[in-house]
Parts: structure tokens; sequence; C-alpha cells
């Protein structure tokens, strides 16, 4: 495993749940490149402890919806029950530069799902950030007197 590469903290955590709220007991988790179907390579942790890689298919989450993944880029996280239905798409940036993270944000505009510009939709962090110190005038938040 790359020495860069991120748990899925959320994943580690609270788990899963459906869209009833209800544990996603046995779900499915599909890791892509962002905006693509093409698979990605992450690891996770099998049933028996043992850390393996991923590169294709699917992940299987434990009984609890819990699963200790790791990826070291930009992905789309889908997840779907054990019956193939999709719970949910989120796409996780694990860029750290303000240019390439991706923010969505009701309080500012980016690129929404239908291509089109609207609030809350993507924007770059760099792009918020700018947003602001125009708006301000001056450096770390404050108004330029």
């Amino acid at each position: 495993m790359p020495l860069a590469a991120q748990l899925i903290e959320s994943l580690h955590l609270t788990g899963s749940r459906k869209t009833d709220g209800s544990v996603n007991a046995g779900g499915l988790i599909y890791l892509y490149d962002p905006g693509t179907t093409t698979a990605v390579t992450g690891y996770y942790q099998d049933s028996s402890g043992v850390l393996a890689a991923y590169s294709a298919g699917a992940i299987t989450l434990d009984s609890a919806g819990k699963a200790d993944i790791y990826v070291d880029q930009d992905v789309d996280l889908v997840i779907t029950t054990s019956a193939a239905a999709a719970v949910s798409t989120t796409y996780l940036a694990m860029s750290k530069v303000a240019e390439t993270l991706v923010v969505t944000n009701s309080g500012f505009n980016g690129t929404l799902a239908s291509g089109a510009t609207g609030a809350g939709g993507r924007a770059s962090l760099d792009a918020i950030l700018s947003l602001l110190y125009d708006t301000v005038g001056g450096t770390d938040e404050r108004y330029l007197e």
C-alpha cells in the first residue's frame, strides 16, 4: 500500500446506512476514477485482517456496514446494498492542494452534476478562497480597512 493512502474514515467509524436508515450489512463498495466507471486501485482489510489490493469488482461491507478501505487518489465512492440498489455516490478528494481540492457547499456556486453552475455544485477550494479574498479585500478573511 502506498504511504500516502488514506483511510475512508466514515466507513471505518460509522459504516454505511441504507436509505431507510438501517445498517447496510453486506453492502457493496465500488471505487471509480471521478466522473467515470473506470475502477481505481484501493486497499482494504479482508475478513481475516489481511491488507489486500482492490482494482475491480466490489468490496463487501461487514455486518455493521463497515470496511477499512484506503485510497491514494481522488475517487467516486459508490455504495450499494447487497442487492445492488443504489445507496450513495460520493466524490472523495484525497488531494491536498487548494487548486485540486473540490468542495461542495450550498453557500458557493460550482458545477452541478448536470453540468450547469449553481449553489452546492463542485468548486475548487482555491476558487472559494479567492472569492472570499475578493469579497473582504484583506488577507486571512479580514475586511480591508
